[in-house]
């Protein structure tokens, strides 16, 4: 047989019950996903989209590949199969390996990270910002851009391993120096300094952006006229793919289904 099938399921064919659904919701929970999202404290809270199903598809994808690479040198089909379970707790990364190789369970930390210090979610004086301090000279240089060096000598501060054990005391410092200005003035200064940051957008402001622009792709309805939809990410030979047919409207292809049912 050269046939390649791929076979996407909740919990695997080895499952006690097969039968069992599996709505992204369900297994972000089983999974573990929900315990490390939202805020110390809080309540667990799943991610804004379901992202489960994209990361299993695209395991999937991935499986079919390879096997269609190994059926052009030995022509032998594959069945491969991906469960929505076992691609979410790979996806698990660093927070399986936090728990697996160090002992540790991991809880929901919000917008912080359970292994870099600082590499989160900050207060300027009029918005919300990302900085991404993951290592001791972005840090060095953070603390220069808020006219803090004293604490690159600090003991509690000087490694990342110190600054994960004193997050608790290094934080609030410097969200009491970024409540200071305008996270446009902080943004501009840290950037400058080389140091990773980033605005909290809103998706409105995510299709405003130049990047964002880029993202879209115009595709002509014949009843609706030009509609923006995001463009597939894949690029071949620096092009996007060809554009898409417009989205079917309600019943569009009714017709044509029964037609080939009936023939």
């Amino acid at each position: 047989m050269s046939i390649v099938t791929c076979s996407l399921t909740a919990f695997g064919d080895d499952a006690e019950d097969p039968t069992r659904p599996g709505y992204d919701i369900i297994v972000q929970a089983l999974s573990g996903l929900m315990s490390v999202t939202g805020h110390p404290g809080g309540e667990p809270t799943k991610v804004g989209v379901a992202l489960l199903d994209v990361i299993c598809g695209l395991f999937a994808a991935n499986a079919i590949l390879v096997a269609l690479v190994e059926r052009d040198r030995t022509g032998r089909g594959r069945r491969v199969a991906v469960s929505l379970f076992d691609a979410s707790v790979a996806a698990l990364v660093n927070q399986g390996a936090n728990h697996l190789l160090g002992g540790t369970v991991p809880t929901a930390l919000g917008n912080a990270h359970p292994n870099i210090v600082p590499y989160q979610l900050f207060h300027a004086e009029d918005r919300s910002f990302i900085l991404a301090a993951g290592n001791d000279r972005l840090f060095e240089r953070t603390c220069g851009v808020i006219g803090r060096p004293d604490l690159v000598d600090d003991p509690r501060f000087t490694t990342n391993e110190a600054r994960v054990r004193h997050r608790d005391v290094l934080v609030p410092i410097l969200e009491e120096a970024f409540a200071t200005r305008p996270a446009s003035s902080w943004l501009s200064a840290l950037a400058a300094a080389g140091v990773p940051v980033a605005p909290v957008r809103s998706i409105d402001e995510v299709f405003t952006s130049p990047e964002g622009g880029r993202a879209l792709q115009p595709v002509d309805d014949p009843v609706r006229g030009t509609l923006r939809l995001i463009a597939d990410p894949i690029r071949v030979d620096g092009e996007r793919l060809p554009s898409r047919r417009p989205p079917p409207r309600l019943g569009e292809h009714t017709q044509e289904i029964l037609r080939e049912l009936e023939a």
